[in-house]
């Protein structure tokens, strides 16, 4: 949820700015790498669907990074979707795989 927070605070501020430093693009691209192998790793579907979220956001961050857009607004609203998304898959998957691990 505070990644989606502070996603909205940019919106809300209106800085539609992006990092576009070498140590920003080579940050999203170890970010992309640990998720990729992350996802390889894991089974359950929810997880999955939560690590191609943040895969995602991360993809977007980097190409936000390596280039310049002229009205990078739409990039932040979509980071704030995914962030969003991810949130609530997450907050999903503390709730529906708790109840599946009960033993009766």
């Amino acid at each position: 949820m505070y990644f989606a927070y502070r996603s909205y605070v940019v919106l809300r501020d209106q800085d539609f700015r992006w990092e576009h430093e070498l140590w920003a693009v080579a940050t999203w691209v170890v970010w992309i790498l640990l998720l990729a192998g992350l996802f390889l790793e894991t089974r359950c579907r929810r997880e999955r669907i939560l690590v191609v979220l943040l895969l995602a956001n991360c993809v977007l961050g980097l190409i936000s990074s390596a280039w310049t857009f002229e009205n990078a607004r739409w990039t932040r609203e979509l980071s704030l979707a995914l962030w969003f998304m991810a949130a609530m898959v997450s907050l999903s998957t503390i709730r529906f795989g708790q109840s599946r691990n009960e033993q009766p």
